[in-house]
């Protein structure tokens, strides 16, 4: 099957169903945290 569209991204188990140590390499291209998502990190430490 010959597609004409380019990729624009790639996620390997968006479910989480297998074992992985390191998730933040599951995509393409690298999800950046928001400025949201980070001051919510620092609130958990």
């Amino acid at each position: 099957m010959l597609r004409s569209k380019e990729i624009t991204n790639i996620v390997v188990d968006p479910d989480f169903e297998t074992a992985d140590v390191d998730t933040s390499n599951n995509s393409w291209p690298k999800k950046i945290a928001s400025k949201f998502e980070e001051f919510k990190g620092k609130l958990k430490d």
